[in-house]
């Protein structure tokens, strides 16, 4: 993934998803660094999408590598494409997920009868938005 001023990572587990599983993780474990806690993006590139119920992709984040996950910000995915979840400290209704904790993840949603394979998960790292 390219976007004019920022460097990525890929970090997607690439692979189908079924139907009707809650918080499956599609990426590895990422760290959030330090210097982007308050401004993040990622981008999941999904293809061969059936969508019945309803699919969510969503950011968890944890402090430590035995702690519980915590929800974090949540983007529906509804055909094949690019989706992107986006954290900026200075959009209001995106306050309340930050700052994030250090370590991060993908996990996807699905209901009955939808089904989604994860091509490419790219985390976004930029010094400015």
């Amino acid at each position: 993934m390219s976007r004019s001023g920022f460097t990525s990572k890929q970090v997607a587990i690439e692979g189908a998803v079924g139907a009707s599983v809650t918080d499956q993780p599609i990426s590895e474990n990422f760290a959030i660094r330090g210097s982007f806690l308050t401004a993040f993006l990622i981008d999941i590139e999904v293809g061969s999408v059936t969508v019945a119920a309803g699919i969510t992709a969503k950011l968890q984040v944890r402090q430590s590598g035995n702690q519980d996950w915590i929800d974090s910000k949540t983007v529906d995915i509804d055909g094949d494409g690019t989706f992107t979840i986006s954290l900026l400290d200075t959009v209001t209704a995106d306050q309340e997920f930050l700052p994030l904790r250090p370590v991060g993840r993908v996990v996807v949603t699905t209901g009955a009868g939808d089904a989604v394979t994860v091509n490419k998960i790219y985390v976004l790292d930029s010094s400015s938005f």
